[in-house]
């Protein structure tokens, strides 16, 4: 069928209404799409359909269909219903949630419209994040979807639909937003569960169970910040500031200051560069600022200042937010430091994540995500109360400060033998246990085992008469039944009657 609406009734076709729609109403609970510009019905009338759209998000198949209703205006107006959830309004999660006396904002994740959604990988497969709204139609998403996975197959499944958010406050620092999905798994529905917590690591998939369709995630972020002791946090370059959980790792913020920055081309699009500088000025900006890009068409935009800035540090990575002096624009580097025995290459170089915006009510804030490495803004030395060991976090470039961690500190390769070392004792001491625990468990095992390791006597061996053979006992026996009858003839007493030794008995060894 050539048109856009067109019905079929034993092969013939009754009408149809061309591509010329006009533009969808509300109407009541309904969004009513019409097609006009069909052939001539009836004079100078032309076919019309009417397609009333009704939102329905109970349909977890993308198989709906519209279904005719009637016909209208002596049959040049056709009228068609269709459920579906498609229909249903743009809902925007929410994204900040308040539990007791605190307060979580996380407006400055959330992907609007054109925006590149947080993504991150696993075994070959791609997960498309967006707390606060639905992921951008420019993925292989459906509308209202808030989590998507791109298989290594090459599909895509809704496991987490926008409508379904709920948000959950387990603890102080540790809140769980929580979805469901259209996706099936035998009969079960795909929940996804996304744990928020204070930290620096980024979004990384923990778990999942394809069978029992349920997707859990960490989601390691500031914006999940409220218990001070958790995360150290600064507002200066400092020339040394010590890791909280690594005694021996020293981030240096002031060793990456430079007046050129670093430039940083926009994804592959090469729109935009930027022009980035930690901890001060920045040669390529205007009016003092750190960050800026140029437009392809050379326009320089101040982006923020290292003058307004939050330092934060958590093991081994620094996450370091500066500000712009209206506060709506803000530029956050994610630094991960690197050593000897890490990808070495990586050391010194940045890379453009995404940007994110928020709104609150007219002002708008604008986020622009870098990852970087570095080893001269880092000094590692022999860990004295808690070796380094580094999380293998961000295996994707657009996982929103996700990044690859060093692999250890200039000590590792030591403490690593120190380790395998208590392994194996550990090992020999329980074989041991389990074989002690054998041989006592019962007497006579425990005597045989204890008389192993008795003192050999150096008294000289008593040697026993062996004992006799059958044949030896039996003619005993015979000799010893004819010497009592002898005794017994002669009346006198057993061991004195006649015929002498032969009525005596010979005692047994």
């Amino acid at each position: 069928c050539p048109s856009e609406a067109c019905s079929r009734w034993g092969g013939a076709k009754v009408f149809a209404s061309h591509t010329s729609s006009a533009q969808p109403q509300s109407w009541g609970k309904f969004c009513r799409l019409s097609a006009n510009s069909g052939p001539v019905c009836r004079g100078t009338t032309k076919y019309k359909t009417d397609i009333y759209m009704e939102c329905d998000r109970s349909i977890t198949t993308d198989d709906s269909k519209p279904v005719f209703q009637q016909s209208m205006s002596r049959g040049c107006t056709k009228v068609l219903f269709w459920s579906s959830p498609y229909a249903c309004h743009s809902e925007r999660t929410s994204c900040t949630h308040t539990a007791g006396d605190k307060f979580f904002d996380f407006t400055p994740l959330q992907a609007n419209p054109g925006e590149m959604a947080w993504k991150t990988q696993h075994n070959g497969d791609e997960y498309y994040v967006n707390l606060c709204g639905s992921i951008p139609d420019f993925t292989g998403c459906d509308p209202e979807t808030a989590v998507c996975l791109h298989t290594s197959k090459g599909g895509w499944l809704n496991i987490g639909m926008t409508s379904t958010q709920e948000i959950i406050g387990t603890t102080d620092d540790h809140i769980q937003i929580k979805f469901s999905g259209r996706h099936k798994c035998r009969d079960a529905t795909s929940h996804v569960t996304i744990d928020m917590s204070c930290g620096l690591s980024g979004l990384t998939l923990d778990r999942n169970d394809e069978n029992l369709c349920t997707y859990e995630f960490l989601w390691s972020t500031p914006y999940a910040c409220h218990v001070e002791d958790t995360i150290q946090k600064w507002t200066k370059c400092e020339d040394q500031l010590k890791s909280n959980e690594y005694d021996g790792l020293v981030f240096l913020p002031n060793k990456l200051k430079s007046s050129d920055g670093m430039s940083v081309v926009e994804g592959d699009s090469a729109q935009r560069t930027f022009h980035v500088s930690l901890c001060g000025g920045n040669s390529h900006c205007t009016h003092g600022s750190s960050v800026c890009y140029t437009n392809s068409s050379g326009l320089t935009t101040n982006v923020a200042t290292s003058s307004l800035q939050t330092i934060m540090t958590q093991g081994t990575s620094m996450w370091i937010q500066m500000n712009s002096t209206d506060g709506f624009s803000h530029a956050i580097v994610n630094v991960e430091c690197v050593d000897d025995s890490a990808d070495v290459s990586r050391a010194e170089t940045m890379e453009f994540v995404k940007v994110t915006t928020s709104t609150a009510g007219s002002e708008r804030h604008t986020f622009y995500h870098f990852n970087m490495w570095t080893k001269k803004g880092c000094s590692f030395s022999t860990p004295t109360t808690a070796p380094y060991t580094p999380t293998n976090h961000h295996k994707s470039t657009d996982n929103g400060g996700d990044h690859s961690g060093g692999s250890g500190s200039s000590g590792s390769g030591g403490t690593s033998s120190t380790v395998v070392a208590l392994l194996v004792t550990l090992v020999v001491l329980m074989v041991a246990a389990i074989f002690l625990g054998f041989i006592f468990y019962k007497k006579e095992r425990r005597d045989r085992f204890i008389n192993l390791f008795k003192n050999k006597s150096s008294e000289p061996v008593k040697y026993e008469k062996l004992p006799m053979t059958l044949t030896e006992e039996t003619s005993l026996l015979e000799e010893g039944s004819s010497g009592s009858e002898h005794g017994e003839g002669s009346g006198e007493e057993e061991g004195e009657g006649g015929g002498g030794e032969g009525g005596k008995r010979r005692p047994r060894d």
